[in-house]
């Protein structure tokens, strides 16, 4: 049964990318502006997705918020599936309402615990790319790369004040981390 299981998620895995649509159209949506709190979809002192935290793990159990004396720099995994361009653009309000209620409250939630959490909103590239690997996708990827970049000068600049940080990310997030 448990190889089953197996071959029923290998093959469920190997044809996300069949199924879905490439994008059509090449303009970029507009950079974000990291000087801008709506272009972060977490930061400190601030009410958040990120707020959020477990019935089981009370505040009184995690700790106050910086009772480490550490940053986090979160960089959400990939959320957009569907759309007309390559890469999603951080003033879509619903785009954002996916990425606050999933990647923001369930993963990056968990690095608030005792330190100041960082997180941008980026113009990330379609979950295809990683499957198509071709010249659009290198530019969606390219795209991206440069608003995580961005967002991480502005945080070194404006925020850390010289503090340790921890980069932290998942699938696409990782991926623009790595360079």
């Amino acid at each position: 049964m448990q190889q089953l299981r197996w071959v029923v998620l290998a093959a469920w895995i190997g044809s996300a990318g069949c199924s879905m649509q490439r994008p059509v159209v090449e303009a970029v949506p507009a950079a974000p502006d990291y000087r801008a709190s709506g272009s972060w979809a977490a930061l400190p002192g601030r009410a958040d997705a990120a707020d959020f935290v477990p019935r089981r793990a009370p505040e009184e159990v995690l700790g106050p918020t910086d009772s480490l004396g550490v940053d986090v720099f979160f960089v959400h995994p990939t959320i957009y599936k569907r759309g007309r361009t390559w890469n999603a653009d951080v003033a879509d309000r619903r785009m954002n309402r996916q990425v606050d209620k999933l990647p923001i409250r369930l993963q990056a939630s968990a690095f608030g615990a005792g330190t100041r959490l960082y997180a941008p909103r980026y113009r990330q590239a379609h979950l295809g790319v990683f499957t198509w690997k071709d010249a659009e996708s290198d530019r969606a990827l390219d795209t991206a790369y440069a608003d995580v970049r961005a967002a991480f000068e502005i945080f070194l600049r404006e925020w850390n004040g010289g503090r340790a940080f921890v980069l932290a990310g998942h699938s696409q997030g990782s991926w623009h981390l790595r360079t």
